[in-house]
């Protein structure tokens, strides 16, 4: 467990897997649904990711080409780990 300095919120390590197999749409939701669950706000995610609020909020709809920093840093904000599936 991690805690989250900014909201006294109490983070998993890892809460569980994203994998990059599946739609944009689906990894976007995940990310949004994550960050509600604990409470935080885009602007907290992306201090803590060290990212730009822009790039969480475009990550959360889906419409962004990440950088694979930007979504990892993102993703382990949130306590998810990315999982790359090859077919």
């Amino acid at each position: 467990m991690v805690m989250n300095t900014l909201t006294g919120n109490i983070l998993p390590k890892k809460a569980s897997a994203v994998s990059v197999a599946g739609a944009p749409t689906s990894i976007a939701q995940k990310l949004k649904t994550t960050r509600k669950e604990y409470g935080l706000t885009q602007q907290q995610v992306a201090d803590l990711a060290g990212v730009s609020d822009r790039t969480v909020r475009k990550l959360e709809q889906g419409e962004a080409s990440p950088s694979l920093k930007a979504l990892l840093a993102v993703a382990a904000t949130l306590g998810l780990e990315v999982q790359v599936v090859l077919p």
